[in-house]
């Protein structure tokens, strides 16, 4: 399928702009600020592997929704399972949750605002109004608390002003999109002021279906809208109270899987139905139905059903801020509400082979209560952390167009309660050496129920009947845990300019339950494991020549215990509990060179390894873990000149993934090559910045690629995710001080 056009509109931007491009905005050295350590500090000073972004700087890189930043990340794959706007996996350094279940938590964690986000659903989101992005690698339980093993995400806001401001950017692309964000602030009484800030994205779909009932269908198009209202009010000037409101929608046709006809070897491998061999006895190359792919268009697909996507949240985070003398006390309240239901056709075919549907109804609340102080050579951190969780999940399988009655209804409950009590001390035991240590204990309880509904007992008798209740279980719907978290670290500083540190980290992510089509699985499967990850780092982070450049650079080692990893037990979804090694290399350059030239390059080497996983003929091996290639290199390249009485601004960037695997079992269907994603940019703005013009090109090459795929042998077909094709698009950005 080539490249649709922009649209009509969208070609009178890009001709208006030719030789001209986005905001010159920050460049790519801009000091970033960080809360890593839950206090304001340079990034050059935080003895934690962290990369960041500047809001004005993910605007440069045209970064404009939460998964985008893994482009200039290093160490940092996201994958979109079930397609743009899902539930996402999120990968760091080899730290991975691949099961897109509603009801499960990831070894990164996403924060917005401070607050955690537990929800798969909730994770992908348009960035926009944002202050900076923080990316914080290695086990993080100390400050940060749940389920950040691997680490963690975290995006910041714009706050409301006491200057009035506003800004709008308008963008056209490809497939017909119009995209918009904007954002208005100041105050609105000598103690309160305010901030709207707003976002929407449509554009059509990229790929297409040929069949009814949604023949000519476009697929993974975006209908998607996000608001987000401030309130901060100055009390005194030791107390202030920020409420920020916040919601999204989306409501689309979803994505669709492409099809590669598959099974499995009989050393238990999944492979690829070679095009000229007739495994299932129906026709050469073709699935247990029949049916093959001929037509060689990745963006083309046969969907017997009609798709979708529907997503809505709605959540409130309240935050106090109160100077007591010395002492600085900090809440964090927060609530979200989440609603999806997603709709899908898992054998990607044309034959109505399995139907599924996926829906939850969940919401969450938090509480933070923090008090952090410093004196001449110590500075502490102690608080006391409250989370709740309450889901209500469905999912239907139908298969009754091929076995008359053949319908699997889950029906399930899922709640989570937990507190803990955590603190931090920093104390500088000479000019130049600073020793940091840490600690969090976390109780917590988790209860969990599934009831397949009665009556469909043809479906049943196939893949075996479940009622994981308290009234047919007993107490294994429980799951009582306590742990604990620790952080110890040591800091060299010889100069103002370089910082040497060491450190070892204790992170542990909850245990919990497998959920959904489990007919046929025993009772003591369903029950998985708390995983525990044990980190040595060693670091160093220096300012050279004379100021223009940083290079940072991080060796790591984890001992991985009970890695919760993941795989189709035939068409059951299952997470089992086995041991790990993760090891590798985490380096960034950012250097200005010149007044007109900037450069940003990351590098990220990994040996991650998964013990003992056994395979479908019983073969234990030792697996790559998922999403962790072994080589990732970034780069970006700026050059800047003045130019009609204003500054033009020629970027570029690419992404380079070596080889990698998207499950547990390393099976050759799931294997993805190596591939690079490029990218460029021309801007232009006038003398003040007050508005600027852009163009761009993503995926500057047509780079056709995975971004994900699922072996599904046992239906006889392999689930392929492609990532988007080139897209081309122009900016006009517009700002009142």
């Amino acid at each position: 399928m080539g490249l649709t056009t922009i649209g009509r509109r969208g070609w009178l931007v890009v001709a208006a702009v030719i030789g001209a491009a986005a905001p010159v905005y920050a460049g790519v050295l801009e000091e970033v600020v960080v809360t890593a350590q839950r206090r304001e500090q340079s990034l050059q000073d935080v003895g934690i592997s962290v990369t960041a972004f500047s809001g004005e700087q993910l605007k440069a890189l045209g970064m404009s929704t939460s998964m985008d930043i893994a482009a200039q990340t290093p160490g940092l794959n996201i994958g979109v399972p079930t397609g743009e706007g899902n539930n996402p996996v999120i990968a760091l350094r080899g730290v991975a949750l691949n099961d897109f279940n509603d009801a499960l938590e990831g070894p990164v964690a996403v924060y917005v605002d401070e607050a955690y986000k537990s929800m798969l659903a909730g994770l992908t989101f348009q960035l926009f109004d944002v202050e900076r992005v923080e990316v914080l690698r290695g086990p993080q339980g100390t400050l940060f608390g749940r389920n950040t093993t691997g680490g963690l995400l975290h995006f910041i806001s714009r706050k409301p002003t006491r200057e009035p401001e506003a800004y709008g950017d308008l963008t056209f692309g490809s497939y017909d999109q119009v995209k918009f964000e904007g954002a208005v602030s100041g105050p609105l009484s000598e103690r309160l002021a305010g901030r709207f800030a707003f976002a929407r994205n449509g554009h059509d779909g990229w790929m297409s279906n040929r069949v009814p009932p949604s023949d000519g269908d476009v697929i993974n198009e975006a209908d998607d809208w996000a608001g987000r209202a401030q309130l901060l009010f100055d009390a005194s000037e030791d107390l202030s109270v920020l409420v920020n409101v916040h919601g999204t929608r989306s409501n689309t046709t979803g994505s669709a899987y492409g099809h590669r006809a598959s099974f499995i070897d009989v050393d238990g491998t999944s492979r690829f139905v070679p095009d000229d061999v007739d495994v299932y006895g129906t026709c050469p190359g073709c699935d247990l139905l029949g049916y093959r792919d001929t037509d060689g268009d990745i963006y083309t697909v046969d969907a017997d059903r009609l798709l979708g996507l529907e997503v809505e949240t709605l959540g409130t985070t309240g935050t106090v801020t109160w100077q007591v003398g010395a002492v600085t006390v900090t809440s964090i309240t927060d609530y979200l509400q989440i609603d999806r239901h997603y709709r899908e056709d898992p054998d990607v075919g044309p034959l109505p082979l399995v139907a599924t549907d996926y829906a939850v109804d969940g919401d969450q609340f938090s509480e933070e209560l923090r008090v952090a102080g410093e004196l001449e050579r110590l500075r502490w951190t102690a608080g006391f952390y409250y989370f709740s969780r309450s889901l209500d999940g469905k999912q239907l399988a139908d298969a009754s167009q091929v076995i008359p009655l053949s319908i699997q209804d889950v029906n399930w409950t899922y709640d989570t309660d937990s507190w803990a009590l955590f603190g931090q001390l920093e104390y500088d035991i000479a000019p130049q050496w600073t020793v940091i240590g840490g600690l969090r204990f976390t109780s917590e309880q988790q209860d969990f129920e599934e009831l397949i509904v009665e009556g469909l007992a043809p479906f049943n008798l196939a893949f075996g009947p479940l009622d994981f209740t308290r009234a047919a279980v007993g107490s294994q719907t429980e799951q009582d845990s306590d742990n604990w978290s620790a952080r110890i670290e040591l800091d060299w500083r010889p100069n103002d300019d370089w910082l040497v540190y060491v450190s070892s980290n204790r992170g542990v992510k909850s245990g919990g339950f497998n959920t959904g089509f489990l007919g046929g699985t025993p009772v003591n499967l369903i029950p998985f494991d708390e995983e525990i990850l044990t980190s040595v780092e060693v670091g160093f982070k220096s300012t050279l020549f004379n100021g223009t450049s940083n290079l940072n650079v991080a060796a790591f080692y984890y001992d991985y215990q009970d890695l919760q990893a993941f795989q189709f037990v035939g068409l059951s979804q299952l997470l089992f509990n086995t041991d790990a090694e993760v090891k590798g290399v985490d380096a960034e350059l950012i250097t200005r060179p010149t007044d007109r030239w900037e450069f940003r390059f990351g590098l990220s080497y990994l040996d991650a390894r998964a013990f003992d996983i056994v395979n479908a003929v019983g073969a234990v091996r030792d697996r790559d873990m998922i999403l962790a290639p072994e080589i990732t290199f970034t780069g970006l390249g700026r050059y800047s000149w003045g130019i009609f009485g204003g500054t033009a601004t020629l970027q570029a960037d690419f992404n380079y993934k070596s080889r990698h695997y998207f499950e547990i079992q390393n099976h050759d269907n799931t294997r993805e090559s190596g591939y690079v994603l490029g990218n460029a940019r021309l801007a232009w703005s006038p003398a003040g910045e007050r508005w600027a013009l852009a163009v761009f090109v993503q995926n500057l090459a047509d780079q056709e690629y995975r971004a994900y795929a699922f072996d599904l042998s046992a239906l006889g077909v392999t689930q392929e995710m492609y990532g988007r094709p080139r897209w081309v698009g122009g900016t006009l950005s517009v700002r009142w001080e």
